[in-house]
């Protein structure tokens, strides 16, 4: 009588690869291909970080300013010609006019938040990004914009034109470390890479709380490689880091 056994899968790694299976009463051992796939994700896991650092090249300055009138359409009209006078003050200041961007806009019913009588019931608000490619200059730009008193600072940040340019740089540079310390397991060890497995990215500054958390409660006082960065390039006040986790299989 012939008998099987069936076996469902279990973290993606099928439990008949790993349990003996009954055929015609005889019992035999995973294949050299069912074993192999038990241990798929095994392997050597190495990581490099890499920090670059740059000088500022560009400044942005995010501003909002709004209108109440009796009309949307004035409330429109009325914001608008803010921005054009708040405009033609900055362009004066050596700002261009395709580095004024309008970014959003949007109404509000004023009688819907109010419990007393709005005389003007309609707001509209619009924010726009202006890019100051004169850095030295951007601190005086944020005071005339401030001293017209026409809108509200949102955000006022440093930054470059292209910052792929230095994540490029980034990842380049913690690829080769990654690379560099897996050759020195495998030279230490008598072992010999395979095929990548798998391969993660981390950008510190986009962990979530729970990762920040995490991190910011070790006890064992053991610096990790996002207290330590191993590497550096340039220097600057803007830092692009990129950390690579990269698992190898070993022959």
């Amino acid at each position: 009588m012939m008998k099987s056994l069936v076996a469902v899968s279990l973290f993606g790694v099928g439990l008949s690869a790993i349990m003996p299976t009954t055929i015609n009463g005889a019992r035999r051992g995973p294949t050299a291909e069912e074993a192999a796939a038990v241990t798929r994700t095994d392997g050597l896991t190495v990581s490099g970080t890499t920090t670059v650092k740059v000088e500022p090249s560009v400044a942005y300055l995010s501003m909002g300013l709004g209108s109440n009138e009796v009309t949307a359409d004035a409330a429109k009209r009325q914001t608008l010609r803010t921005i054009e006078g708040l405009k033609a003050a900055l362009m004066k200041e050596g700002v261009k006019e395709d580095d004024f961007d309008v970014t959003m806009e949007h109404f509000t019913d004023m009688r819907r938040s109010s419990a007393g009588v709005v005389d003007r019931p309609w707001n509209h608000t619009a924010y726009f990004l202006v890019t100051v490619r004169d850095v030295k200059k951007a601190p005086h730009i944020l005071d005339v914009a401030l001293a017209s008193g026409a809108g509200f600072l949102s955000s006022f940040e440093y930054g470059v034109e292209d910052p792929s340019v230095y994540w490029k740089q980034a990842r380049e540079s913690a690829s080769k470390i990654a690379k560099e310390k897996a050759d020195q397991h495998v030279r230490n060890l008598g072992l010999k890479l395979g095929p990548i497995i798998r391969v993660s990215e981390q950008i510190p500054g986009s962990w979530d709380y729970s990762e920040r958390n995490a991190h910011d409660s070790r006890r064992d006082n053991l610096l990790t490689e996002d207290d330590v960065r191993e590497w550096t390039i340039g220097e600057g006040t803007l830092t692009y880091t990129i950390k690579l986790n990269v698992t190898y299989s070993l022959k």
